[in-house]
């Protein structure tokens, strides 16, 4: 059974009022994005360096947006945890494989939107602002949980394909699921 329901928003978020967490496996990326972020008026930014430091940190607070790397797994268990209101945060992807199937396989996923390493922080922060004023649909099915993915598709031919070399998403081990499991 297909269910639609709007997914709350901060009605004209407050830059300084946004609560965002950053998970990527890479710490000097993590920290130059923290801190532009920061610099750009964002008080409270949290980082994870794996699926399991962020659900602890999105237990321990209130998370307004999640940008993350390629952790697909991680996604698609968040979406599927209704027991809680992080199934519903805004998910950015930020990653190096941006060709178009990856960005079909994000959204399919359940990322709100997506965007191609190197990022610049002020594109970043207006995908943000963006993320957390809007008010799509949130599709809740057997096949597919998240935001609704009916959108108008863009072009990306033009942009080099990106070389799928180091993937850290990809999969989760099962003793990963398990402590997620036993976390949720």
């Amino acid at each position: 059974m297909l269910s639609f329901e709007c997914v709350e928003t901060m009605p004209d978020p407050n830059i300084g009022d946004l609560r965002i967490l950053i998970l990527d496996d890479d710490a000097d990326y993590r920290a130059r994005i923290r801190d532009d972020l920061v610099d750009l008026g964002i008080a409270d930014v949290a980082v994870a360096d794996d699926p399991l430091a962020a659900l602890d940190a999105m237990r321990a607070r209130t998370v307004d947006v999640l940008v993350t790397e390629r952790y697909l797994s991680f996604v698609r268990f968040l979406r599927t945890s209704h027991k809680r209101p992080s199934s519903h945060v805004p998910i950015l992807m930020v990653s190096f494989r941006s060709r178009q199937d990856d960005i079909h396989e994000a959204r399919d996923a359940g990322v709100d939107d997506f965007l191609a390493k190197p990022v610049d922080a002020h594109q970043l922060l207006d995908r943000i602002m963006a993320a957390v004023g809007r008010n799509l649909p949130f599709v809740e099915s057997e096949a597919y949980v998240g935001p609704d993915r009916r959108r108008e598709e863009t072009n990306f031919e033009g942009l080099p394909d990106s070389d799928p070399v180091d993937d850290p998403d990809t999969r989760l081990t099962e003793a990963e699921i398990a402590v997620l499991l036993e976390r949720d």
